[in-house]
């Protein structure tokens, strides 16, 4: 691979969209601003790093530096890709509140799904045994919450699947970390807590929000039924911060001074 420096630095211009090639540009008497008989791929450098760059392809990467340069090819690049594993496949319609309930519920049923799965991962991490107790005993209940929430799909003659708790994800992940985390046990365990702590608190706030929506429907059964489980996440939050408080906490602390 060669690099040609010499190209302006506003980068290529007179993409043919339909074939990754270049045009020749009239450049005003200086030389113009890419010769070639074969395909060019341009790249955009950033910190001493080249980075594929496809204007026609659709895809606007913006960097703080920016440095055009050229390399020849003979093979067609390839086109950007988007990672469809991380978003929607179709886009969230909402027409009517009873959509938006329809999609709460679903993102907190896959929450409490995923959270059956790391339960028991923070409760086998944890040392102290109050909290090992606290994550075991909140694991029933979440399980119970799955249930809870397949009775109110029923109910609304609606499927549980379809949505992916992506919050979630990002929790149970920084969970992860405090799982697999070396040194003292007591500081690790302050640290389970605050992550258990930050998933109690996100579905708290999904379970509000169901509640209110399936009130102003008139959906009271299904309220009520959702303002049990919001009842019993609080009641797991104030446990932790009893463990937190009157155990972990002041163990840590004293294992930081030593």
């Amino acid at each position: 691979m060669t690099l040609d420096n010499s190209f302006s630095r506003a980068g290529p211009t007179g993409f043919d969209k339909n074939q990754l090639t270049c045009r020749p540009q009239n450049s005003g008497g200086r030389r113009p601003l890419y010769q070639h008989s074969a395909p060019s791929e341009y790249f955009l450098i950033e910190s001493q790093s080249e980075r594929p760059h496809h204007p026609a392809a659709g895809c606007h990467q913006h960097y703080e530096t920016r440095d055009w340069r050229r390399r020849d090819f003979t093979e067609p690049a390839e086109p950007c890709s988007t990672n469809l594993h991380s978003m929607r496949l179709t886009s969230l319609k909402l027409e009517s509140v009873q959509d938006l309930l329809i999609a709460e519920l679903r993102d907190l049923h896959n929450a409490e799904e995923q959270l059956v799965e790391a339960l028991p991962k923070m409760a086998e991490a944890a040392s102290s045994r109050e909290l090992k107790s606290a994550f075991t005993h909140h694991l029933e209940e979440t399980k119970k919450h799955v249930t809870r929430l397949d009775q109110v799909f029923e109910n609304l003659n609606e499927k549980a699947s379809g949505e992916t708790c992506e919050a979630m994800k990002g929790l149970v992940k920084e969970g992860e970390e405090f799982i697999h985390a070396k040194g003292e046990p007591d500081v690790r365990d302050a640290g389970l807590i605050g992550a258990a702590q930050r998933v109690e608190h996100y579905e708290m706030a999904g379970y509000g929000t169901a509640r209110t929506l399936a009130k102003r429907l008139g959906l009271h059964d299904i309220a009520q039924t959702l303002q049990k489980t919001l009842d019993e996440e609080a009641a797991a939050d104030e446990k932790l911060t009893a463990v937190a408080e009157g155990n972990v906490n002041p163990s840590a602390t004293k294992m930081a001074a030593k």
